[in-house]
């Protein structure tokens, strides 16, 4: 079960490491269609793209609290974002990566264990947050990457 965890992780981080980048603004924020379990054509989060990807009011919060995490990177945010969501669990931690995973919620509020991409991700190595990945199944995966922003701290 352990090597089919740590796969999954890898998999995940394999899918979104790279889409970022290319889609990102320059605070490291990029949304992208997440239909069939497949993330594609990312583009810069923005107010405009937020609107035609119809985030919901709570939806439109986590993301505001998100992009206060990723310039402050307070911890006590992190409180807040988890309220949004499943109790945490962490997905893999092999060597000096680190992925938590706050799992999506079902309908009947239960944590929703179908959909490893689906939820939160919070993923660091040698103790720096690297990527955040913040997917809603059949909508959209929204996407930040310390390496895809303007200035990323060194």
């Amino acid at each position: 079960m352990r090597l089919i965890a740590t796969l999954g992780v890898l998999l995940l981080a394999t899918m979104t490491a790279g889409l970022a980048q290319p889609g990102a603004g320059p605070d490291g924020f990029a949304i992208c269609p997440f239909k069939d379990m497949e993330i594609d054509n990312c583009e810069p989060l923005t107010e405009v793209t937020a609107q035609r990807y119809r985030l919901t009011p709570a939806e439109t919060g986590i993301v505001a609290l998100l992009r206060r995490y990723t310039a402050t990177l307070n911890d006590a945010l992190i409180d807040e974002i988890e309220k949004s969501f499943a109790p945490q669990r962490p997905v893999a931690a092999p060597g000096q990566y680190a992925d938590f995973w706050l799992p999506e919620r079902s309908a009947s509020g239960e944590p929703d264990h179908d959909c490893l991409i689906c939820g939160l991700h919070l993923r660091s190595s040698e103790s720096v947050l690297r990527q955040i990945s913040y997917a809603v199944k059949g909508r959209f995966a929204i996407i930040w990457s310390r390496a895809a922003t303007s200035d990323p701290p060194r």
